[in-house]
């Protein structure tokens, strides 16, 4: 072929390739959002005057859980390496499971 019969045959070759449709589909959106943000705040709004009604105090509940919130962080600290340390630190948790304080009953 002569260069410039080359070229055309290229140039031809692209102009068709790019006139084919597209068969790839829109891309999926895969986590869906609430795009109004205010729904999602009155949502949150709702459910913390619930647990303000049932009795709850978030600042004496963190409070009572303090004394367990520091044995699992001396544990996360040791990195695994003071089992005992671990197994308080899952006893405590277990216990706060069973018998939760009771500033944090209602939460």
């Amino acid at each position: 072929m002569l260069p410039s019969t080359l070229l055309t045959t290229l140039l031809a070759t692209m102009a068709t390739a790019s006139a084919v449709p597209s068969t790839n589909p829109a891309p999926i959106a895969l986590i869906p959002r609430d795009t109004n943000i205010a729904n999602v705040q009155a949502a949150a709004q709702t459910a913390l005057d619930a647990k303000i009604a049932a009795g709850c105090n978030f600042l004496k509940c963190v409070i009572a859980l303090a004394p367990a919130s520091a044995v699992c962080a001396a544990a996360a600290a040791e990195a695994g390496v003071n089992v005992i340390a671990d197994i308080a630190c899952f006893a405590a948790a277990l216990n706060l499971g069973a018998n939760p304080p009771a500033a944090c009953r209602g939460c």
